[in-house]
């Protein structure tokens, strides 16, 4: 039976750290939800536990038995990560209970009761298999960041929900959309009224620092990444406690920071400059796409003590992920 195996060792894998998410209090609400509607919007903060926690509840349930339960994520970075995590908590290994399906990356075995994928992904299966007969729920996650493949997929499922009873299926089709900053009312509408359900969420203390504006000349140039070199440089220096989250566009501006924030934070006479300072060093992290998966888990570890943790990240990083101190 698919879902089965590792059940009770996935509820006690990480119960301390999974217990105290906000989510874990509307557990029994929502899987009721869930059960009662064909479509269901859950909304709630980053962080509160939606993308990891809802796919296990509802496993738990036995919504696994009938078919997979398919995450998408808008990128695959996001799938890969998220599955990851998901395995930790479950104490299984990525692609048994849970695996994650991205281009050229299928991490799936018949095992498999939870998969992450990319919108992509899920439009590519749909066209082959317009009744998602493997599947019993469909989870759209972070719905805010539209694509048109996630335009498509709405009026795919929307039609193939219309038609579920002419389709070969043991249960109807379920379909949970989630997101942090949805604007719900047209999507309601679209989805036959369908009922919004709240997660509340826990927000913490984010500064926010920008870069100077840089002049038309050094639009093409690395002036920026030098200009958010010495801001991060600058915040270590000043700031008592905290890490550090630096946003650029992509690939090649990541790794020119961090190879220019290793040599300048080597440089730091850290016994002179910081001596009263909780932080002696900088752990410096990057995240974008195409980055391996075991260099990609490094970000979701803690930093030794009294070291800060620098990520230097692309938009990945502003509601796909939440990452711990």
């Amino acid at each position: 039976e698919r879902g089965t195996e590792g059940r009770e060792r996935g509820t006690e894998g990480r119960a301390g750290a999974t217990d105290s998410l906000p989510i874990r209090k509307h557990r029994e609400q929502l899987v009721e939800a869930v059960k009662r509607n064909p479509f269901l919007i859950v909304t709630g903060e980053t962080g509160s536990g939606k993308t990891t926690q809802l796919p296990q509840y509802l496993r738990r349930a036995g919504f696994a038995q009938d078919g997979l339960i398919g995450v998408t994520q808008p990128r695959r970075v996001a799938a890969m990560s998220v599955a990851l995590r998901v395995a930790e908590e479950m104490c299984c290994p990525l692609g048994a209970d849970v695996g994650y399906q991205v281009r050229f990356d299928d991490c799936t075995s018949e095992a498999t009761a939870i998969k992450y994928m990319t919108d992509g992904c899920l439009l590519r299966e749909i066209l082959k298999d317009p009744g998602l007969s493997r599947y019993s729920i469909i989870i759209l996650d972070e719905a805010h960041e539209r694509s048109l493949s996630t335009d498509i997929l709405f009026g795919l499922l929307k039609n193939l929900m219309a038609q579920t009873g002419s389709c070969d299926r043991r249960s109807p089709l379920k379909v949970v959309v989630m997101s942090a900053t949805l604007e719900t009312e047209k999507l309601v509408k679209f989805l036959d009224d369908c009922p919004v359900y709240h997660v509340s969420g826990r927000t913490f203390p984010v500064k926010q620092t920008f870069c100077n504006l840089i002049g038309p000349r050094d639009k093409e140039s690395t002036v920026f990444v030098k200009e958010v070199v010495d801001i991060t440089l600058e915040i270590h220096m000043n700031e008592l406690e905290g890490d550090i989250l630096v946003f650029l566009t992509g690939q090649s501006e990541i790794e020119r920071a961090c190879d220019i924030l290793y040599q300048k934070a080597e440089s730091i006479d850290y016994q002179y400059s910081v001596r009263d300072r909780c932080v002696e060093g900088l752990l410096i992290l990057p995240l974008y796409g195409s980055l391996p998966t075991d260099q990609q888990k490094k970000i979701f570890l803690p930093a030794p003590t009294h070291i800060r943790k620098c990520v230097v990240a692309t938009n990945i990083a502003a509601t796909s992920l939440t990452i711990d101190e």
